[in-house]
Formats: structure tokens, sequence, C-alpha cells
């Protein structure tokens, strides 16, 4: 019985003289893990509809500097649409989430999928 309590105290071993963990141990890295797991998740949660937001708001800046070029570019007071700052290359294609209302302000588009405002 003298032999197992100081087997006990020199720590646990198997059959090949290598140490274990116990399952206190296991548990307590498991939890550990848990937290971070936890921690992580809700730091990246909103990232999406950031991405979301700023990507509408460089899309409505790009439109609002293209109508600006184009007035300086074309020497005309008239507002641009969409598709004539397409034909005179100031955009590489019509914008999914504006438009252009009859006096050259940007609007978001009715129904938009990407909710941009």
């Amino acid at each position: 019985m003298s032999s197992m309590c100081a087997a006990t105290r020199e720590g646990r071993r198997d059959a090949r003289g290598e140490a274990g963990f116990t399952l206190v141990e296991l548990l307590i890295v498991i939890v550990l893990l848990g937290i971070i797991a936890t921690v992580t998740v809700f730091a990246v949660r909103g990232v999406s509809t950031r991405g979301k937001t700023n990507a509408c708001l460089m899309d409505r800046r790009m439109l609002e500097t293209a109508a600006e070029a184009y007035l300086v570019g074309e020497a005309t007071s008239s507002p641009a649409s969409e598709a004539d700052l397409v034909t005179a290359g100031y955009l590489r294609a019509p914008s999914p989430n504006f438009d252009f209302d009859v006096s050259g302000n940007v609007v978001a588009q009715a129904g938009n999928p990407n909710d941009c405002v």
C-alpha cells in the first residue's frame, strides 16, 4: 500500500513511464477553450453588417464623385444619369444600390436587397 501512495505522490504514470492528465485538468482546458470560443463569436458577430454598411457608403460616394467628374469633364450643367456615366467611362456599370433622381441627386433604390439608405 505504501508503494502505491509513493507512486501517486510522484505523479500518475502509465506502463511506459509517461505522465498523464487528470480528468479535472482536461475539464479545465475544455472550459477555457469554450470561453475563448464564446468571446471570439461575439467579437466577430457584427462584421458582415458593418461590411454591408460600408459597401453602401462607398457605392454612394463613388456615384457622387463620378457625377461631379462628369459635370467637370463634359463641361455641362445638366445632371447625368447612370447610363451617361457608364457611356462616358466614369463608371464601369450602373450601381445595384442607388439611382439618380431628376435633379441628379443620388437616392436609394426602392426594394434594394442590400437595404442601403
